[in-house]
């Protein structure tokens, strides 16, 4: 497994660990529209950067084999992230709005940390 799969592994775990503890606040907490807010973005932006982390793996892939390149489907993501704030906003009832923005970019502060992590690791090594 190279190095870029690792990091994609780490990240997903993460992601599948943030994604239940939404969940299980949901059961135990008493913010249902702000956790259910979270709960909707932070599933699109998991499904986005799920969806981005294929994409690379195909450029990097087509790159190195010389083939043309697609496109990292920049605008698939954007109309999901779209898609979730229509979401939210027509049931306003059951989704926070800022919540849900929130949750739109916590993968993106996942990989972020995860990023940091990996580094300080890498440093401490050397």
């Amino acid at each position: 497994m190279d190095e870029y799969d690792k990091m994609v592994k780490v990240q997903r775990k993460w992601m599948i660990i943030f994604l239940a503890i939404l969940v299980i606040g949901l059961s135990v907490l008493p913010y249902k529209q702000i956790l259910l807010g979270l709960l909707l973005g932070s599933i699109v932006s998991v499904f986005n950067i799920w969806f981005l982390q294929k994409r690379v793996k195909r450029f990097g892939e087509a790159i190195a084999g010389g083939r043309s390149v697609a496109g990292l489907g920049t605008l698939m993501r954007m109309l999901t992230s779209v898609m979730a704030i229509a979401i939210a906003l027509k049931f306003d009832q059951l989704f926070h709005i800022y919540a849900t923005i929130i949750g739109l970019v916590s993968s993106y502060l996942i990989m972020l940390v995860e990023a940091f992590i990996r580094s300080a690791i890498e440093a401490k090594r050397t």
